[in-house]
Parts: structure tokens; sequence; C-alpha cells
């Protein structure tokens, strides 16, 4: 009697709470939130490690809309390890905890749970792509196309993934870049990222006409000013390869007018120093005149500009005495046959892909070299280079400079004025040579954008200290198409170390040995 009496005590017990967690979902649903929880914190408190009640209060916060409880109780759930292949296996848990911190804008977090879902799921589409993309955004190439390679491609429409893995290629010097754009292309004929991509990879490979059939509904549809210009830019590259000179000078000219609309000084240089050139190839010398001599006024010290004008006026001195007139000091031929490796580095590519994420994320405290998970907590994640240096203040911030200079094999000799607060200039000279002499211009960004203003003070700077030959630029930035212009010129004294060489250089100084 008494075994008859439990059992069906526990029986209604069960039944109690089976219905208690549907009243409080069916609370929930009508919006009494209140009331709800009050009945799911009661069963949680009978029974703390029942799994169930754990997920009824996240579903009830879920449905609350109030996403940082419900990730809260899942991550309890988590920790439990207990779960329901039913109601809430695993790879849905960690899945929807990876969601709830990716909209957030939580990536650090949202990657972590990510790599959980592989590890009950190794090809779960979701987080592959998740994942594949983060990578892609920190610039994790052999990362991305780790988690890329376990993805069934016929299982995706979403154009953005084939770009994503046209970059990837593309920055792997992989072969099949064009591919993968293709396939983005035909899934969003209409896109203009797609058909620039396209366009870009048709030009890799010489397909020059192609090029123009996929770059000029970009020119014609997109309202990025910024993008009309590049891709005006480009059009002028194909048709100058094509040898049709004389549409490249119309598409430099629609390149001066954006830059004039939008104030922009270097474009407008650049723009009309094209612009020129190709006049001077079809023998239009009167009307390159007025253009060299705006963009002279613009960029007084621009060595392109100087050596076409130059160029001009030799050839208006030698009109009628020596046609085909050839100039040993200036060819037009091959600088206009340069423009293609000036204006459309392989870097534009990943540029233009919008896929670089200003979000830093230390994927390489996460995962080895396989894409394999190498911690089992958050809080064992250590501080990656980029956030233990940029967060570094006074006496340990000019140690580091200290150090990063030993690793480039120099010795500090004195710190110069610095107007910016967020860095420190040094001047230093060779550990092997004295007599060779650089100024450090050593930045903490995170995000920047490295300016031609700032590389033309850098110049400036170095004809202020006797015996300088270089200027070193350290610091995680990005150079304006102004900046390349000015690198470019000065390609050997200005040395611009960031990203994945500046890390390299950060773990060296942040080793136990260099402290």
């Amino acid at each position: 009697m008494i075994v008859l009496f439990i059992g069906g005590f526990g029986y209604m017990m069960y039944n109690y709470k089976a219905n208690a967690a549907e009243r409080a979902l069916a609370l929930a649903a009508m919006g009494n939130f209140l009331d709800a929880k009050g009945i799911a914190r009661d069963l949680i408190e009978s029974d703390p490690q029942n799994p169930r009640y754990l997920f009824l209060m996240s579903k009830i916060y879920a449905i609350e809309k109030d996403v940082a409880n419900e990730s809260l109780f899942l991550e309890k759930l988590k920790k439990l390890g207990k779960y329901d292949e039913e109601d809430f296996p695993a790879v849905f848990v960690n899945n929807r905890i990876g969601d709830i911190h990716f909209q957030q804008n939580q990536f650090r977090e949202a990657f972590f749970y990510y790599l959980d879902t592989l590890e009950a799921d190794p090809n779960n589409l979701d987080s592959l792509l998740k994942l594949s993309f983060m990578a892609v955004g920190q610039k994790e190439f052999k990362i991305a196309e780790l988690f890329m390679k376990r993805i069934a491609e016929e299982k995706v429409e979403d154009p953005n993934f084939f770009i994503a893995r046209g970059v990837v290629a593309a920055m792997l010097n992989r072969a099949e870049e064009i591919t993968y754009f293709e396939k983005a292309y035909q899934l969003d004929k209409t896109s203009p990222t797609a058909n620039l991509l396209l366009a870009l990879s048709h030009f890799r490979l010489k397909n020059y006409k192609e090029a123009l059939d996929h770059a000029n509904p970009v020119a014609e549809n997109t309202e990025d000013e910024l993008l009309r210009y590049f891709v005006f830019q480009f059009i002028m590259v194909q048709n100058s390869l094509l040898e049709d000179y004389q549409a490249a000078m119309v598409h430099a000219r629609l390149g001066i007018e954006i830059a004039k609309q939008n104030g922009w000084q270097f474009e407008l240089a650049e723009s009309e120093l094209h612009y020129a050139m190709f006049a001077i190839k079809l023998d239009k010398i009167e009307e390159a005149s007025e253009y060299l001599i705006e963009a002279e006024s613009i960029s007084i010290h621009d060595e392109d500009i100087i050596s076409l004008a130059n160029f001009k006026a030799k050839l208006e001195e030698m009109q009628g005495k020596a046609p085909n007139y050839q100039d040993e000091e200036y060819n037009l031929e091959e600088s206009i046959a340069e423009l293609a490796e000036k204006l459309i580095p392989v870097e534009r590519i990943y540029e233009f892909s919008r896929l670089r994420s200003n979000d830093h994320i230390n994927i390489r405290g996460m995962v080895n070299e396989e894409g394999k998970k190498i911690i089992s907590s958050l809080s064992n994640l250590a501080p990656d280079v980029v956030s233990r240096f940029t967060s570094l203040t006074g006496i340990n911030f000019k140690n580091a400079c200290n150090r990063l200079m030993s690793e480039l094999h120099f010795k500090h000799l004195r710190e110069l004025a610095c107007v910016e607060s967020d860095g420190a200039n040094f001047l230093a000279s060779h550990k092997d040579n004295e007599e060779h002499m650089a100024i450090f211009r050593i930045r903490k960004w995170k995000d920047a954008k490295i300016s031609d203003v700032f590389l033309n003070e850098a110049v400036e700077s170095m004809s202020q200290e006797e015996g300088v030959r270089n200027c070193y630029i350290i610091g995680f930035a990005e150079l304006t198409s102004g900046a390349r212009k000015i690198q470019k010129n000065h390609k050997n004294e200005l040395i611009i170390i960031t990203d994945k060489e500046l890390e390299r250089l950060l773990e060296k100084v942040f080793a136990p040995s260099s402290s």
C-alpha cells in the first residue's frame, strides 16, 4: 500500500510539474511574463539539476525577447551538460547561444559557441557559414577555407557565401576564384558586389571585354560615390588594355567630375593625371596641359605628375623636329601599362567584398592551424596581442615600442615630439650600422585609416633629422588611396607595418623572453 501511495504521489507530482511548465509557457504567450517566470523559478528551486526547467526559463525569456537572460539560462543548461535530443539537443543550445551573441555583435563569444556546435555536429551548416564569414572578416583566410571546405555548396543559396569563397580563393592565390564569383552573380545578377568582383576576376584573367560587361552596370546603379569612382577607374584601365584610349580618357574625365563634386583633392589630381596621359597618347597636347597644370597645383610633389609634365614639355619642344619622340627619362607606354597594377591590386577584391570586420576577434586564441578548438572556456582565452598593445599606456607602451624597434634591428636613440595622443615617435639607429637612422611613428590604432597627409608628414619628418633613411609607420590601419600613392612614390623610404605582419612582430615582443 505504501509503495502504491509513493508511486501515485510521484505520478501526481510529475503531472503537476508538467502541467506547471505548460501553464508557464501559456502565461508567457499571453504576455504575463512575471507569473510565468515565477512558476519556472519555483520548478528550478525544486530541482536545480533538471535541464528541462532551465530550458523552460530560457523559452519564457525568448518569448519576452529578453535575449540576454535567454542566453544566461541556456549557458546554465550547457554547463550542466544534460540535453534532450528531441527538445533541446546540444547543437540547438550552442547555436542559439552563438546566434544571440552574433546578433548583439559579440563576435568573440559567437565564434566560441559556434565552435562548440561543430564538436557535436562537424558539418552544421549554420555554424560553418557564420564561422567562415567571421574568419574572412578578420583576414584569417586559411582558417576560413578550412570551414568553407566542409560546407555542402549545393545546400547554399546565399550569394554572400560564394563571394566570401571567391575572396578566400583570390587572397590565397587559388585558381577557382572566378567560379565562386560566377555562382554569386548567378544567384543575384543585380548585386553590385557580385558584378564588381566578377569583373575584377575577369580582369585578372585578362578577359577585359567580359570585365567591362560586369563593371558597367555597377557604375550605372551604385549610389556609393567612392565605389563609382573606383569603377570608372577600373573601366578606364580595361579600355586602355583594349587600346581604346578615347574611351579610357572619357572615364578618366568621369573620375574628375566625381572627385570635384565630393571635394576629393587627391582623387582629383590622380584623375587629371590619367586624363592627361591618355590625351598625350592621342596627341592632344594642349588638352593635356590644362589638366596637368591643375594636377600640379594640387599635388606639387607628386613624382608621376612631375614626370609627365616634363615629358609633355619636351614633346612641345620637339614638335615638328623629331616625330615619334622617345624620352630616355619617361616612357608613356610603360606608365599607361602600369596603371593596371597600381590601381587594381588583388587586395581590391577583399576591399570591395565588404566582408572586412571592424570588430577584432582573437581567432588564433581559439583555434589551431587545423581549425580545431583549443580552449574549453572563454575565461581561458588569453588577451590577444592586438588588445594588449592598444591598451598599453605610459612607460609600458614606451617599453613595448623599444622592443618593437629592437625586433626590427634598431636601437632607440631618443623620443621625438608627437602631437597625437594615441602613439609616439622615435629616432633610432640600425644595430649593424649606426649611420643608418630611422624614424618610428608607432600608433595604438585598431581600425584606423592612414591618409596621404599622415604619410606626407612622415616624409617631411625625415628631412628634419640628419642621416635618416627610413620612416617606419607601425599600427593596425589601412591605407587610403591617396596614402597608397604616397607609399609607392617613397617605397624605399616609407615602411608600413600593419595587420598580420604587426601581429607576428608583437607575438615576439610579448613573448616571455622579451619581457
